[in-house]
């Protein structure tokens, strides 16, 4: 059974409803409110089919993400209109803070990768590793392109550079990375070779990387990288 989401209804200026639906029956709604500054509040959620768990997942997965665009950072549910998906949302990241509600912390990676594990579970997967990592490679492409326009178009190059972010980690995705540690391990890794590269500016009297040329900055970031390699197998 296919699936979408209609258009969302504007509910006033402070609430807005999310509809799932087939082509021929909607499936369930959620209504969202979005009075307070930082938190999206789920004022309902109702299924059609009140045992349709997968319906109940779409929809919390697409409120996290409507949040999020309205600069939300949390996802707030009340107690008493947890039930009868206390489980869902349990599972889905909603921890409880009072014995009124609770609140899911927002973010964006995470519902990236909600998307694409909904795509999969549809069948829209990729068949090996290399489709992926052709994918990746097209969108780079993609991405040069925009950047050989002069002036290049900004929206455009934004529009390109997301689609390279999705498309590396769904590759990870596939091949059973977990995106949130991959890039969690990219950062500590980028800190400690930044940590290295300021002791070896320290050392060549800079005091800043600013006008030092490319080629020295380049000497500098190789010997970063064997040094926090070193530091890690210590």
């Amino acid at each position: 059974m296919m699936y979408h989401f209609d258009a969302q209804e504007e509910l006033g200026q402070k609430q807005t409803c999310l509809i799932l639906r087939t082509k021929e029956n909607v499936l369930g709604q959620i209504v969202l409110r979005l009075e307070e500054s930082e938190i999206a509040e789920i004022a309902s959620l109702s299924l059609n089919t009140p045992d349709n768990t997968m319906g109940a997942v779409l929809l919390l997965q697409r409120a996290g993400l409507q949040a999020l665009l309205q600069g939300k950072k949390f996802l707030k549910v009340d107690s008493a209109h947890m039930k009868p998906f206390e489980v869902l949302y349990q599972k889905a990241g909603f921890v409880k803070v009072t014995p009124s509600f609770s609140l899911k912390a927002l973010h964006p990676l995470e519902s990236l990768m909600d998307l694409d594990h909904a795509a999969r579970a549809l069948g829209f997967v990729w068949e090996d590793p290399q489709m992926a990592l052709a994918k990746v490679r097209e969108e780079t492409d993609e991405v040069a392109l925009e950047l050989d326009q002069s002036p290049y178009n900004v929206a455009a190059l934004e529009a390109e550079l997301g689609d390279l972010i999705f498309a590396t980690l769904s590759l990870g995705d596939f091949l059973g990375y977990e995106a949130p540690k991959v890039v969690l391990k990219t950062a500590l890794k980028f800190a400690s070779r930044m940590d290295a590269l300021r002791l070896i500016g320290d050392e060549n009297g800079a005091a800043t990387f600013k006008g030092q040329e490319a080629k020295t900055l380049l000497s500098w970031w190789g010997e970063a990288r064997v040094r926090a390699s070193v530091g890690a197998s210590l």
